[in-house]
C-alpha cells in the first residue's frame, strides 16, 4: 500500500499526483522551475489532505522571488546540478591578425537551442537573416519543430532532436546565444555551454542575469535584433574576447 511520508512534485500533473495520496499523512515538496506557465503553481495554495502547506523549492533566487511576490509562499533555493559535460578541444576561432581580431569575412558557428518565440526565436531569426556570413546551428528543443522561415535561410543548419549528447552540440559551436524574451527560471543551456568551454551571449533579465552574472555577455536591449547582430558579429570578430567569456 502506498504510504509516503513526502510527496515530491513538479510541473503539470502535480495536483493529480497529490490527490492520489491525499488520504495519507504526507508532506508535499513542490519544485518550481519556471515562472511562465501556470501549471507550476497549482499546488502552492494548499493541498486537501496534506497536514501542512506545500514546501516550495525554487531553482533560483529569481524564481523564489516570483513565488513570494505572487503567492506569498517562501521557497528554499536549490540550484540544479549541471554536469556530465566535457570542455571543448576547439573553442572560439583562433585565426587573428596582430591585434587579436579575426580577418574580415571570417564567420563562426552560433548555436541556438529551441527557436520558440518565448526563447527569442523571432529575434534571432532576424539576426541570422542579416548575418549571412555566420553559420547558425539550430536545435528544435521543445519548440514545435523548426519554423518555416528559418528553413529558408541558407546559413542555418538544423540539428536532430532529441540529442543524446548535448556536449557534442555545444562543442560544435564557437558561441551559444540565449535570447530569451520571457522570464527564464534558471538558464540551463547557458550553464551547460559554459561547462563545455563555449562562450555565451544571453538576455539580461530574470535568472539569466543571476546565474551568469559577469561570466557572459548580457544584452540589455534583448528585444532588438540589431543589438544581437552587433553583439554576435563583434564577439566572433574578437576571439580573445570570446575566450575570456568562455
Amino acid at each position: 500500500e502506498l504510504a509516503p511520508d513526502v510527496i515530491c512534485t513538479q510541473l503539470d500533473g502535480s495536483p493529480e499526483v497529490v490527490e492520489l495520496c491525499n488520504n495519507v499523512d504526507a508532506h508535499v515538496l513542490h519544485f518550481v522551475r519556471d515562472t511562465c506557465f501556470p501549471f507550476n503553481f497549482h499546488v502552492l495554495s494548499g493541498v486537501p489532505g496534506s497536514p501542512a502547506p506545500p514546501i516550495c523549492v525554487a531553482n533560483s533566487q529569481y524564481t523564489a522571488g516570483f513565488v513570494r511576490s505572487e503567492f506569498g509562499v517562501e521557497s528554499r533555493v536549490l540550484y540544479p546540478v549541471v554536469g556530465g559535460l566535457e570542455p571543448t578541444d576547439g573553442g572560439p576561432p583562433a585565426e587573428t591578425d596582430g591585434d587579436g581580431r579575426s580577418p574580415e569575412g571570417l564567420g563562426g558557428r552560433v548555436l541556438f537551442v529551441n527557436p520558440h518565440p518565448f526563447k527569442g526565436g523571432q529575434v534571432l531569426f532576424e539576426a541570422a537573416r542579416r548575418l549571412r556570413e555566420v553559420r547558425f546551428l539550430v536545435l528544435p528543443g521543445w519548440a514545435d519543430g523548426v519554423p518555416d522561415d528559418w528553413r529558408r535561410l541558407a546559413n542555418v543548419e538544423y540539428l536532430e532532436w532529441p540529442v543524446l549528447d548535448m556536449g557534442a552540440a555545444y562543442r560544435a559551436a564557437d558561441l551559444v546565444v540565449v535570447p530569451t524574451q520571457l522570464s527564464e527560471g534558471f538558464g540551463r543551456v547557458a550553464i551547460e555551454a559554459q561547462l563545455c568551454g563555449i562562450p555565451v551571449i544571453a538576455s539580461n533579465h530574470s535568472a539569466l542575469a543571476e546565474v551568469l552574472a559577469d561570466s557572459a555577455l548580457l544584452i540589455d536591449a534583448y528585444r532588438d535584433p540589431d543589438v544581437w547582430v552587433d553583439a554576435i558579429r563583434s564577439a566572433l570578430a574578437e576571439p580573445r574576447r570570446l575566450r575570456r567569456l568562455a
